[in-house]
């Protein structure tokens, strides 16, 4: 299982619907996408009912989470990447699915822009997300390109989801340099963290 640490407070967040999008970017070699529940938020209690409904950006509240580090397993030890997590949770009083983002840009306050990384299982797949629950994204790159002086802080992140629409997000302070940033997790955590810093 991988593991998540913050270092701040959580950050609200509001969504913006966009008519333009970043070029897209299609490189090889994505980390893997991790596959158990995000140790910040309970297990799952019960199986939510699938809904053919897509969700809308009107219906998602967006919360973006202090950057942070991320550990993703491999046949040896972890790799540790620099990540921003952001949550999204469904205000409406049904279940509605999101399907995987097709396209991710970070860009800098100086206008640089970094494609993201996204494995192609990711984006061809879907998550379930019941009322007043969530699904998670993560985003980031190895910690060893985060850490040199001239590495670029990525403030914005610009994502498609298919069937949705274009969601801008404002506040990241990613540090990437070396690698292009990837997509580290596309999860449903059934249950939406508290608005309190997670611990």
């Amino acid at each position: 299982m991988a593991y998540r640490k913050w270092l701040g407070s959580v950050t609200a967040l509001t969504l913006g619907l966009t008519t333009t999008c970043a070029p897209a970017s299609k490189p090889p070699n994505a980390p893997p996408i991790t596959s158990g529940t995000p140790t910040s938020t309970p297990a799952a209690t019960a199986t939510p009912t699938l809904s053919t409904t897509t969700c809308g950006l009107a219906t998602l509240q967006a919360k973006l989470f202090p950057a942070g580090e991320y550990d993703v397993p491999t046949a040896t030890t972890p790799k540790r990447y620099a990540s921003e997590s952001l949550e999204l949770i469904n205000t409406t009083a049904a279940t509605c699915y999101l399907s995987g983002p097709s396209r991710m840009t970070l860009a800098s306050a100086s206008g640089v822009q970094r494609p993201v990384e996204i494995p192609g299982v990711l984006s061809a797949g879907a998550q379930q997300i019941p009322p007043a629950m969530a699904v998670m994204l993560d985003v980031g790159s190895p910690f060893a390109c985060a850490k040199p002086p001239s590495a670029e802080v990525m403030s914005s992140l610009k994502v498609t989801f298919p069937g949705t629409g274009d969601l801008d997000i404002h506040g990241l302070n990613l540090r990437i340099q070396c690698l292009p940033p990837a997509v580290l997790m596309f999860q449903a955590t059934y249950i939406a963290s508290t608005s309190t810093s997670p611990g």
